[in-house]
């Protein structure tokens, strides 16, 4: 589960509740048929239009799977598992024991690592072609909400504009007490539109757009280190290299890991060690 998108959705919520509904005159009001009708009817005609029946899937997928149940990896998470599995001896029983603890471009990778025999040009080719493919992916969402975000308003304006036209021609028949009412009726349509662009579409093209770049800098890290573990680089160039895509603030924690690991690696030998050592006869 997503926090912060609960979080956010929540406090929208909140806003409309407290900021719009509690104190209008006529709460109501605001939730005239034909003008929610319209921007929404509109915007879902105007999806139709642009874009084939297959991104509707996509787009709930999208939210869903992205937004509300995706549950964040930082890329610490992901530098630590590295160096776990790095340091472990049978990488593919963990990786078959619990698969879904790690990143599954770094299941990917791993496999395509100890499956194949590459070279290092190979090998980085594949990996950039992939993170190329994801990085569409989340930019096709982004741009879609981005292009679906600029109709809603419009709508709102085109309902707006039609009730004044309506308005305008009744006018003569009723008294000026009734042009207030009518007029705010015909705003209704405009608030619906600059809501659900402003409130819903946009940050959701924001989100997919902060997605994109957070999931490509996971992916290159863990390029970085498939390519420094199949060239045989010993633990401190791994280290180093994972630190290079670390925030400089989450660095010391990712040291005292490895630390953590180094020693524990050190009595293992030492272990081992001693008891193959043979105990000298006492004379």
């Amino acid at each position: 589960m997503n926090i912060n998108s609960i979080i956010g959705f929540s406090i929208a919520f909140l806003v409309f509740y407290f900021g719009i509904f509690e104190n209008a005159a006529s709460p109501e009001l605001f939730l005239d048929t034909s003008s929610i009708i319209i921007v929404v009817g509109g915007t879902m005609a105007t999806f139709f239009i642009i874009f084939p029946l297959k991104k509707i899937s996509d787009l709930f997928d999208f939210f869903f799977l992205k937004v509300i149940f995706k549950s964040r990896r930082t890329d610490i998470k992901v530098a630590k598992n590295i160096l776990s599995l790095f340091f472990d001896k049978d990488v593919q029983q963990e990786l078959s024991r619990d698969k879904k603890k790690y990143h599954p471009f770094l299941v990917e990778s791993i496999y395509l690592v100890k499956k194949n025999n590459f070279s290092a040009n190979e090998l980085n080719s594949i990996l950039s072609e992939r993170i190329q493919l994801v990085k569409k992916a989340y930019s096709e969402d982004s741009n879609m909400l981005t292009i679906l975000a600029k109709f809603p308003p419009a709508f709102g304006l085109l309902g707006s504009v039609t009730g004044i036209i309506s308005m305008m021609t009744g006018l003569g028949e009723g008294g000026a007490e009734k042009i207030g009412p009518a007029m705010a009726v015909t705003l209704v349509t405009t608030f619906w539109g600059i809501a659900i662009a402003n409130l819903i579409l946009l940050p959701l093209a924001d989100h997919a757009h902060k997605a994109v770049q957070e999931e490509t800098h996971t992916r290159n890290m863990i390029k970085a280190a498939m390519l420094s573990i199949h060239l045989k680089n010993n633990s401190s160039f791994l280290l180093e290299t994972l630190l290079s895509f670390i925030p400089i603030r989450e660095r010391y924690r990712l040291k005292d890991y490895y630390e953590d690991h180094i020693a524990k690696n050190r009595s293992i030998i030492s272990t081992h060690s001693s008891s193959r050592t043979p105990q000298r006869k006492s004379s």
